[in-house]
């Protein structure tokens, strides 16, 4: 399954954001000393996605998107700025919900993130 797009061809608007999650490891050595540090992972990205002007169809299409999903599963996403595909994702909130807007439009807020 993979994660619809908008009208447009792409599957984002431009108010989205991109993290990668990092992970603290600590090493324990004889005689309480201790060394920290922080290891990027080469998974582990989520991507923050805000859309505020989804006509009807590009809203219907993602809420049946998120709607078809089991709890857990994964699907497919492409990075917006770089192309690549990841094949491991999920949502990072199952709760999805679509408020309208002006001129019939409406808004939505998705976490989308690396599964790996």
């Amino acid at each position: 399954m993979q994660f619809p797009q908008l009208d447009t061809a792409v599957s984002v608007q431009y108010s989205a954001a991109k993290e990668r999650k990092v992970r603290h490891r600590a090493h324990h050595f004889l005689g309480d000393g201790r060394q920290s540090h922080v290891e990027a992972t080469s998974s582990g990205l989520i991507w923050r996605l805000r859309y505020e002007s989804l006509n009807n169809a590009e809203a219907n299409r993602l809420r049946h998107f998120c709607e078809s999903l089991h709890f857990g599963q994964t699907f497919i996403f492409i990075d917006p700025w770089t192309g690549d595909t990841f094949a491991n994702c999920r949502l990072r909130n199952s709760a999805f919900a679509l408020e309208a807007g002006a001129s019939r439009t409406y808004r939505a807020q998705l976490e989308v993130e690396d599964a790996s």
